[in-house]
Parts: structure tokens; C-alpha cells; sequence
């Protein structure tokens, strides 16, 4: 469990740091549909699960990685 908590911790960093950085880009797009019909609304809940789940996916490599980069300070640092 110890081996595996640093990719949790790193995981749930940088999925909230890209879920931050395109959150004003679904908000925006919620708030210029808002005063359209229905099927827009739909269109930009969608749109924003959409958006949850591109962070998801991105954040699995990009957690892979930056373990390996933490891993190899921390032995430059030895």
C-alpha cells in the first residue's frame, strides 16, 4: 500500500490541477447556453462530463510520468 499512495497522491493532483485549468471553459459555456433552448443545456452537461472525463484520461499517463520524474529527483538528491 505505501508503493502504490505516491500515484494516488500525484493522480489526484493533477486531475484536479486540468479539471481546474477547463472548468471556466465549461462554465463559460454553460452561461452562453443558458438562455437557449433545452437541447443546449443537455449539449453542455454533456459537454462538461465530457470535459471530467478527457481530465481523467489525460491524468493517468501524466501521473505515470511525473512519478517517474519525482522518483528520479529524489535519487539525483542521494
Amino acid at each position: 500500500m505505501i508503493e502504490i499512495m505516491p500515484y494516488i497522491i500525484t493522480y489526484t493532483c493533477i486531475w484536479w490541477f486540468l479539471f481546474f485549468i477547463s472548468l471556466p471553459i465549461a462554465i463559460r459555456e454553460k452561461i452562453i447556453t443558458d438562455n437557449k433552448d433545452q437541447f443546449k443545456k443537455e449539449v453542455t452537461k454533456a459537454y462538461i462530463w465530457l470535459k471530467i472525463l478527457i481530465v481523467t484520461i489525460l491524468s493517468l499517463p501524466l501521473t505515470y510520468f511525473a512519478k517517474i520524474w519525482f522518483d528520479q529527483i529524489l535519487l539525483d538528491m542521494l
